[in-house]
């Protein structure tokens, strides 16, 4: 049986809480994954805080010298997940987003026992203040929905759903060719897994 391997990659542009995100990232109990980001020419120096955490995971970092978020979000997103490197799984994570210390692990973990039939992973998320204290309840997902029932009950507002919430099958990603390109990504990632 092959071993998975994931890709968690930032586009990265926003300095406030990228130290946040990366300690967290630091410090999954299961560090079977290569961790990606995209500087898109921030006026922060990323790299001073990439630098403090190269020797405890595995990172590619890359330096654009355009900054194209401004013009497209999702042709940066498309650029920094065109560095991914024969990993089989992609989480398109964030410079301001933290995760579980067990959320990896968790991942692993479910993808045995879905046996490949799934394209799409979406962790339960939770709204944390700049102090990491709860500002919403946890979102309740279904164990497996349909593309239909998803987008039902996002219509409704049923659910919430960020980009940071799913990890995609690299090989559904080149199949559908991406993400849907919407005007400053609004619903670009909706309208990708529905």
């Amino acid at each position: 049986m092959k071993i998975m391997k994931l890709a968690i990659v930032i586009p990265a542009f926003k300095g406030e809480y990228f130290e946040k995100t990366l300690y967290s990232i630091a410090n999954q109990t299961n560090k079977n994954f290569t961790l990606y980001i995209g500087d898109d020419a921030s006026r922060y120096n990323l790299y001073e805080v990439v630098s403090k955490y190269i020797k405890k995971i595995n990172i590619v970092y890359c330096r654009f010298e355009n900054n194209l978020g401004k013009v497209s979000i999702v042709a940066h997103w498309k650029r920094c997940i065109d560095l991914v490197n024969n990993e089989d799984w992609i989480w398109l994570f964030s410079d301001d987003d933290i995760m579980r210390a067990d959320c990896v692990a968790s991942f692993y973990e479910s993808l045995s026992d879905c046996e490949g039939h799934v394209d799409v992973y979406r962790f339960q998320s939770c709204i944390i203040d700049d102090n990491g204290n709860s500002k919403s309840n946890k979102t309740i997902h279904p164990e497996f929905e349909d593309s239909i029932n998803f987008l039902y009950r996002r219509l409704n507002y049923q659910t919430h759903s960020y980009i940071v919430d799913y990890i995609f099958s690299e090989k559904v990603y080149k199949k559908y060719n991406g993400f849907v390109d919407f005007e400053a990504a609004w619903a670009s990632d909706d309208a990708t897994w529905i």
